[in-house]
């Protein structure tokens, strides 16, 4: 198996664990204060995928420079595998392990706003942005198009950083 579709199967498998431990803590439910924060480990279990896949890939090489087009597919493709089963995870938890979660976050984020002062016309907005963001249209949209474009680009710092790192503990003194 290819070192991207194992490395983006692992992060997707990690993604779905995190999607359950967050509904067992009640982050969707009680917590939700604390829920607000959850999906940010998200794309940190993507950004640990792609530096470990960068530095096993780097590794492997003989001459040691890891070239940035290599990193770039190689970044997109497990990004890809990623955005794909995350996509399912967080499609499966709005649809059948939590459906209430978006009307039950969006009150409470209402509720905050309200308090704060903020305008109604501002309100609704949020409303109208946030459900389209978790319809199926806006989660494939983040999924399919967002993250792996992300996913890439943190690959190629990676790839600058293991390169820079790798010619630093090379570099022949005269």
């Amino acid at each position: 198996m290819r070192p991207e579709f194992k490395y983006g199967l692992g992060a997707g498998l990690a993604a779905w664990i995190w999607l359950a431990l967050e509904e067992v803590l009640g982050f969707h439910t009680t917590h939700l204060q604390a829920g607000e924060y959850g999906f940010w480990m998200l794309p940190a279990i993507q950004f640990v995928m792609i530096v470990l896949l960068l530095r096993a890939t780097h590794r492997r090489l003989t001459l040691g420079r890891l070239e940035p087009w290599n990193a770039a597919i190689a970044s997109l493709l497990a990004s890809l595998v990623f955005c794909i089963l995350l996509f399912i995870g967080l499609a499966a938890s709005l649809q059948f392990l939590n459906p209430g979660w978006l009307d039950r976050m969006l009150l409470w984020e209402v509720t905050q706003m309200r308090a704060a002062g903020v305008a109604e016309e501002s309100i609704r907005n949020y409303i109208v942005a946030t459900r389209q963001a978790y319809s199926p249209y806006g989660l494939a949209r983040v999924c399919f198009l967002l993250q792996p474009l992300a996913g890439t680009a943190v690959g190629l710092v990676v790839c600058i950083v293991l390169n820079l790192r790798w010619e630093k503990a090379h570099l022949v003194k005269p």
